[in-house]
């Protein structure tokens, strides 16, 4: 369901200014001017770390943009600014192998399981590239494929955790097998799939558990409202596969003058008509991850010579309107300035109109929640049944006190409705009953909501110190499952009544206090 907080769907910072942007970096460089320092100079190993792909394999299937339903209701208007930054997993590399449209399918499919709870999913794009040439049977000579038939893939076959079967960052060549050396264009075709894939999984791999999403891919059309629709909405990113023009991403292997000022904000424009044509010579195609937009981010306009493009009253022109979106190159060098962190870039909305088809899918179908007793990793936070805190108060996980009597360890089922944007919240009394002081308390607590931001939590000892635990965090993720060392109450006396309060500071969704503890030790 879609959250009806408009201000948190915002940019979190505000860009930075354009021109702070050029003062500070240098403004346009040349591809063929010298002498440029160290981190400037092209080399053949930095420009492989911006590897492009396929353009055929990225557009294969995509249907016309005509067809494609049209995503708006009626009289609907959007934010300026919108942003699904804080349900992404960790910007990654693909280091030297031209397999973007694996890593922005795989940053879907890590986004979408965080959509519905995974707290830090990590699945592998090693094994998402092997599937799609070896199970699906799809671009078996060529290092490329595309979101539609990556997503049928994960689909049909699911795909193993990352630290299951690792992504090897360099392609392999003649030295990892005879067979994989380089070939003409004419005898492309004949390299065997496996050299495409780096070889195959071994046993460890294919008995390992899949994971998957829900069958069929979602094409969007790529009109600029259409595709805000389709996020706002469903709160859902979209993987875009287009045309590549290498002025516009200020790639070292530009013709043209780029600019190490707009890489760095992760600026990507609308190509000049001289890049187009230059770029249609070296046909290529990119593949990222949209999930966000800035309607009034405006960015000077250069030509083919790197140099400002004027208006008939001498002013600078500048392009306006930009989707914020998720690259696979790494956090090094492209986006390192952008607001959302390195990796992260602007790209002209223009552009994947004119350029891009797009594609998404469906949350996964199985709970997301940890089962306490099924030895998985069901919520993806790298902890296992008992030892998860959500598993605390599990019939399968509780442990009795040593000493009922004067109990250091107590907690409430609760299961009562925070109240909506209320002042006074919700109260919940816990009795401790052993006496003595303090040496370490720890809290528990488990509280569902929609939409975490909303919720602050206070804890007020029975001497009367109140210590806020959590203050309006975590955005739009969903519930809250806290475990927190207390070293203010060290000191303190114990027993007595503990009063947890949970504040709901915003209309439009509510949440359950389902329980919450504390544990104790004491002072000799």
């Amino acid at each position: 369901m879609k959250h009806t907080h408009q201000h948190t769907h915002t940019l979190s910072s505000p860009p930075l200014s354009w021109r702070a942007i050029l003062l500070a970096s240098g403004a346009w460089l040349s591809a063929c001017d010298a002498p440029q320092s160290d981190a400037e100079a092209p080399s053949a190993s930095a420009s492989a770390k911006e590897p492009v792909s396929d353009l055929d394999a990225l557009l294969e299937g995509a249907p016309e943009q005509s067809a494609l339903p049209d995503e708006l209701k009626a009289d609907q208007n959007f934010p300026k600014q919108f942003d699904l930054v804080a349900l992404q997993s960790p910007v990654k590399s693909q280091g030297s192998r031209g397999v973007c449209s694996i890593f922005s399918t795989v940053a879907l499919m890590e986004h979408l399981y965080m959509k519905e709870g995974a707290v830090s999913p990590d699945f592998s794009e090693q094994h998402l590239q092997w599937s799609v040439k070896s199970e699906l049977g799809r671009f078996k000579h060529t290092s490329g494929s595309n979101g539609s038939a990556n997503i049928e893939a994960i689909s049909r076959f699911g795909v193993v955790e990352e630290s299951v079967m690792p992504y090897e960052s360099s392609p392999w060549s003649a030295a990892d097998d005879p067979a994989c050396g380089k070939k003409s264009d004419e005898d492309e075709e004949e390299t065997p799939t496996f050299c495409f894939t780096n070889g195959d999984p071994g046993e460890e791999v294919m008995s390992a558990p899949r994971f998957k999403l829900p069958y069929g891919s979602r094409w969007v059309s790529s009109r600029v409202n259409n595709i805000k629709a389709f996020l706002y909405e469903n709160e859902s990113a979209v993987v875009a596969g287009m045309t590549f023009f290498y002025q516009s991403w200020n790639h070292r292997r530009s013709e043209l003058p780029v600019s190490s000022a707009y890489k760095t904000a992760g600026y990507v424009l609308y190509p000049t008509a001289k890049d187009k044509e230059l770029s249609e010579a070296k046909r290529a195609g990119h593949s990222i991850l949209i999930v966000g937009w800035d309607d009034e981010l405006e960015v000077p306009v250069r030509d083919e010579n790197g140099k400002p493009v004027l208006d008939d009253k001498g002013n600078e022109v500048t392009e306006r309107g930009f989707f914020l979106f998720k690259n696979s190159w790494g956090t090094s060098a492209f986006g390192t300035t952008n607001p959302f962190g390195a990796g992260y870039g602007w790209l002209s909305m223009r552009y994947v109109e004119e350029y891009a088809s797009v594609v998404s899918a469906r949350p996964p179908n199985e709970s997301l929640v940890e089962r306490c007793d099924d030895q998985l990793d069901n919520n993806f936070d790298g902890l296992t049944d008992c030892a998860d805190i959500a598993c605390a108060e599990a019939p399968s996980c509780r442990v009795e006190p040593s000493n009922p009597e004067g109990a250091l360890s107590q907690s409430l089922e609760v299961g009562e409705q925070v109240p909506d944007n209320s002042e006074e919240g919700l109260v919940s009394a816990l009795a401790m009953s052993a006496e003595g002081v303090i040496e370490s308390l720890t809290l528990t607590a488990e509280v569902t909501h929609p939409y975490r931001g909303d919720l602050t939590l206070t804890l007020t000892s029975p001497e009367g110190q109140t210590l806020t635990l959590w203050d309006r965090e975590g955005r739009n993720a969903e519930d809250l499952s806290l475990e927190l060392e207390l070293p203010n109450f060290a000191g303190a006396q114990l027993k007595g009544e503990w009063l947890l309060h949970v504040y709901d500071t915003a209309e439009g969704d509510v949440g359950t206090l389902e329980h919450w503890g504390l544990k104790a030790t004491l002072k000799d």
